[in-house]
This record gives C-alpha cells, structure tokens and sequence, in this order.
C-alpha cells in the first residue's frame, strides 16, 4: 500500500484520534514508505498499522516512539522536540478517550519515567560537585604545600637575618587569600552536594513507590 493508497482518516475515529492520526501520517509520510513495507520492518501487521493511521485505534506508546526513530534515522536529524512532544500530548488525549484503564496506566509509566530521569540528572549533578570538590581540596593541598615552603623559606631568611623580598611577602599573601576563597567554595559545594544527595534520594524514594 503506497502513500496514495493510505486511506483517509476516518469518520468513525473520536475528535482527539483524528488529531493523533493527523500526527502520526506526517511523520509516516516523512519517512517515504508503504504501509506494507513499513509494516514487515516493524513486524506489525499491515491492518493494524492502518488503523494507527485512520485514527480508528491508538497505538501503544512504543510503536510511536519507534516511528520518531525511524523517521530520524530516514531523515538523519533528529526530530525537534517540540514536535515529539505535541504528538505525545495528541497520543495521551486519544488513549484517554478510547480507554481511561490503559490511559491510567500510561500516566504511572509517564510518572515513572519522570522519576527515573529526574533520579538520574541528580546523581550526575552530585558526581559534577564531588569531581569539582576534589579538585578544589586538591588545590587546596597544593597551595598549603606552597604557603609551607614559603613559611619556610621565610623562617631561614629570619635566621640569617635577612629581609624578606617583596615577591615572597606577595605571593604568601595570595596563596592565603585564594586558600580563603576556595575554602569558601567548598563550603557552598558541600551544601550543593547535600542538596542533590537529598534530591537523588527523594528520586529513589518516588521510583520505588511507582507500581
């Protein structure tokens, strides 16, 4: 069945299943593909794909997945996301009004899915604080090593009685100055990583209270 052969939307499909339909055929036609063809390539049967595409029946979250992916793989972009999410929005009316049961079920996927990602964002933002922390400590650790070689060359130019150069007196004073800020920095990080730990583990919490 080519594109010419797709038959129209039908009358039959509620408001919100013409809509998704009207969704689904752009991105159907975007890819230039029988129905047939395409129907083999994603062990779908030919009918069934035809009433995904008549509006006479939603199709299951994954199968519409499925199509943003291949559609960008035909296209080799990646679909804006605007539009994946206007037909995800088409996709979640239409299952509400052909079945409230599998429509309720998606929604606690939806929400799950939801916490997964929010779970995962905040264990990354506490691995970027660690990662910054160390460095900042290991700085930290660098620069003491400095200020005590300074002290004392400081210490052994006091012995003998000589004057301190201006360039040394500068540099000790910098090197405390730059140790005071950044113990100031990992200050705030430790309070930043607490904040995501807290997150991460709310995210946990929320994961494992989904069905």
């Amino acid at each position: 069945m080519s594109h010419g052969q797709l038959l129209p939307v039908s009358d039959k499909a509620s408001p919100e299943g013409k809509a998704l339909a009207e969704g689904l055929r752009e991105i159907f036609y975007g890819m230039d593909v029988s129905v047939r063809r395409y129907a083999t390539r994603c062990h779908c049967d030919p009918g069934t794909l035809s009433r995904y595409l008549n509006g006479t029946r939603v199709p299951p979250w994954p199968f519409v997945r499925q199509l943003f992916a291949d559609l960008s793989a035909a296209k080799q972009r990646t679909v804006r996301a605007e539009v994946f999410d206007h037909v995800k929005s088409l996709h979640r009316s239409a299952l509400q009004a052909s079945n409230t049961d599998l429509y309720a079920v998606q929604l606690l996927q939806d929400q799950l899915e939801e916490a997964d990602r929010q779970q995962q964002q905040a264990a990354i933002r506490e691995q970027a604080f660690l990662e910054a922390l160390q460095a900042r400590q290991q700085r930290i650790a660098d620069l003491e090593t400095s200020r005590l070689e300074l002290e004392s060359a400081l210490d052994t130019e006091r012995s003998q009685r000589q004057r301190v150069s201006d360039d040394s007196q500068r540099q000790q004073k910098n090197s405390e100055e730059e140790i005071r800020r950044l113990r100031e920095e990992i200050s705030t990080l430790k309070e930043q990583i607490g904040l995501a730990h807290s997150a991460k583990l709310e995210m946990e919490s929320r994961c494992g209270r989904c069905p």
